[in-house]
């Protein structure tokens, strides 16, 4: 996997380079070469261009070609050791470059992606926690609302008792009341027929003396 997305990468790197301007060129494949101030052997040197080197041309003819350095320096160097054509070495550096890179980014990725499995992990322990927490919470509530429902019961068959007990109070007291004013009566009635009885006997007993006051002259 690693080498085929080197390889990708290393294509897209050549492509790009192929297209970069004409006038870039190579110093070709030597050790070094010398650029001097003039078009000239009998110039002065002002610097050595190692192989690889990176340079613009300016000016372009058959033996000499005017440069300039990345830093911005110009000179004269010998065109048959200029090519446009990337040097093996510069090759291989950018392609070791290149693979570098790759292999970094493999590496980050490959880190990455185990982080995301450690999260994805722990993401799957907390939502079995809380699938569970859940449960719990579910069969919480269905407890609940039976021992709510049988507690609804329970108080409506309380008030329900109350209620009637409270009307049967009520009726006892009628009755009661009632039976206390019966009892009275009885009562009164009872003292009135004995009251009477003993006036009727009084009453008698007063006739029979004065009927035997009468009769005691004859005997």
């Amino acid at each position: 996997m690693k080498r085929l997305s080197a390889a990708i990468g290393i294509f897209f790197l050549l492509v790009a380079s192929a297209s970069h301007a004409q006038n870039t060129m190579y110093v070709n494949d030597v050790i070094k070469i010398t650029m001097r101030t003039g078009p000239g052997i009998d110039h002065k040197v002002i610097a050595m261009l190692q192989s690889g080197e990176t340079v613009q041309v300016l000016e372009q003819n058959p033996d000499w070609s005017k440069v300039r350095l990345p830093d911005g320096k110009e000179g004269w160097a010998l065109t048959r050791f200029l090519t446009s054509k990337k040097p093996n070495e510069v090759q291989l550096r950018q392609i070791e470059k290149a693979y570098e890179e790759l292999a970094q980014k493999t590496d980050s990725l490959v880190q990455e992606n185990a982080e995301l499995q450690e999260e994805n992990q722990q993401l799957l322990s907390r939502s079995e926690a809380t699938r569970q927490d859940l449960e719990q919470l579910s069969e919480s509530y269905s407890n609940l609302k039976s021992e709510s429902a049988d507690y609804l019961n329970v108080k409506t068959a309380f008030e329900e008792a109350a209620t009637e007990l409270k009307t049967q109070r009520e009726k006892a007291e009628v009755m009661t009341a009632r039976v206390s004013k019966l009892e009275w009566k009885r009562n009164v009635m009872w003292f009135l027929s004995g009251a009477g009885v003993f006036l009727l006997g009084f009453i008698i007993g007063g006739f029979n003396e004065k009927g035997k006051r009468r009769r005691s002259p004859y005997l």
